[in-house]
């Protein structure tokens, strides 16, 4: 199939018509968390590192859903692209009750767990109970976004992405809503603080699963029968773990690499704690730009391999680098310019004693300029991460991925943070090194042409 046959059988719109809808669904989700704890924060700053440390880690287990969906997306794409529709109901139904399963035995153990799990990050026992209450009620609930990840990737590979991005932005509406009146307590309902943030997150969640069920049903042909699953489709599911194993692990070694360098934060005091998750907070709007394009082109990529188009997969590669690489300089730099009125204005109302907003300010404008070059980085390499997956090169960023964050962001962090007394700056320094290295490295990785020898539906 040549490259006008492959417009017209698929007649999926641009880059930037496929990015924009992303983007907003990624920010909407990225709210949900933020949300929660900007709003906290009006009652409580403890609660907000509590819910900070808790997010860190249903992040984490959050991306075991994403090695099926990865995988999802990329099969469907290319499966796609060479017109070979009759295979994608078998993969739909797989993807779902698969990522069913894992969701409810994970929910189960963030439950059982959460105190271990709050012991082992070093979290300052003041915020034990916080912590160990959003974790359980959130991370109970956590098979509703392995459902609803999965159908938002059958949406995303499909070129749907008006869709999703209409239902995040009405969820995120209620969640706000659900958000002010258990958090500050309306009419007879009591003041539930950080309580009322994980009741409220639960809710949003449970409406849009039943929401996007319905929408899969109206908007996608293919339909999905259990029946699909007998003989068990062996073949296909190695596919996806092959795909997904890989693609996910370096997300997962990430986050795991995350959780310990968050270990050494919490060591360097509540203040250097509540710095980092605001300069966090504040920096994904850094980050979703890029992100939401390199997944736009990640489909793309992957339609261009399946209809055997390697040229125009690397056109498309680069177009997204400019234009992600760009996008996060100057939001980056615009962040950091306003550091000083975003600092003050999260730690306007503390009411907690053990924090000194004067010492999270200046903490956080230092973070956030170092964090420029940081962005930099990591905007080449969701990319270029993201562009091998889609090519079928799905081992070697995860090989990548694990030497370079052990290396730079776990052991210079350790180094420049713990030993030589730097602090939260030494670690973001460590991490900024990381991102730089990889993105250098993954670019001569493409410019090599190894995946063009990839093949991943033959």
């Amino acid at each position: 199939m040549n490259q006008n046959n492959l417009s017209n059988e698929l007649k999926h719109p641009s880059l930037l018509k496929m990015t924009w809808p992303i983007f907003i669904e990624l920010l909407m989700g990225v709210l949900t968390g933020n949300i929660d704890q900007l709003m906290v924060s009006r009652i409580s700053q403890d609660s907000v590192v509590a819910i900070g440390n808790a997010n860190q880690v249903l992040n984490l287990l959050i991306l075991t859903f994403g090695i099926i969906s990865l995988s999802t997306t990329i099969l469907i794409s290319q499966y796609i692209g060479a017109n070979q529709r009759e295979k994608l109901g078998e993969i739909y139904t797989l993807a779902i009750v698969v990522n069913i399963v894992v969701g409810g035995i994970i929910s189960a153990v963030l439950v059982i767990f959460a105190h271990p799990i709050a012991v082992a990050m070093g979290i300052d026992p003041v915020i034990y109970s916080d912590f160990e209450r959003y974790l359980s009620i959130v991370g109970g609930c956590v098979f509703l976004t392995a459902i609803f990840n999965t159908f938002t990737a059958i949406f995303k590979s499909n070129a749907m992405m008006t869709e999703i991005m209409c239902l995040s932005i009405g969820i995120n509406i209620v969640n706000i809503i659900v958000n002010w009146i258990l958090i500050n307590g309306i009419g007879p309902l009591p003041q539930m603080g950080l309580t009322g943030a994980a009741l409220a997150t639960v809710l949003s969640r449970l409406i849009a699963v039943i929401i996007i069920i319905c929408m899969y049903y109206k908007k996608i042909k293919n339909s999905l029968s259990i029946k699909q699953l007998f003989p068990f489709p062996k073949k296909m599911f190695g596919k996806m773990l092959t795909i997904g194993i890989p693609s996910g692990g370096e997300s997962i070694s990430y986050s795991i690499t995350c959780i310990v360098i968050m270990v050494w934060i919490n060591g360097f005091g509540i203040n250097a704690a509540s710095a980092r998750f605001y300069a966090g907070m504040f920096s994904c709007f850094t980050w979703m730009f890029a992100s939401a394009i390199s997944m736009a082109s990640q489909i793309l990529v992957g339609y261009h391999m399946g209809a055997g188009d390697q040229n125009g997969a690397e056109k498309q590669v680069f177009k997204t680098l400019k234009l992600a690489l760009a996008s996060s300089a100057i939001i980056a730099i615009g962040l950091w310019l306003l550091s000083g009125w975003l600092f003050s204005w999260v730690t306007s109302s503390n009411n907690d004693s053990s924090i000194v907003p004067a010492e999270v300010i200046r903490l956080g404008q230092t973070v956030l300029m170092i964090d420029i070059f940081l962005e930099c980085g990591r905007a080449v390499n969701m990319t270029m991460v993201r562009s091998l997956q889609a090519a079928g090169d799905t081992k070697f960023p995860i090989l990548l991925g694990i030497c370079s964050t052990w290396l730079f962001a776990v052991g210079l962090s350790y180094v420049l943070g713990v030993r030589c007394g730097m602090g939260l700056p030494g670690v973001y320094i460590a991490m900024a090194t990381d991102e730089l290295t990889r993105a250098v490295i993954f670019i001569f990785r493409w410019k090599s042409g190894v995946w063009r020898t990839k093949n991943l539906i033959a």
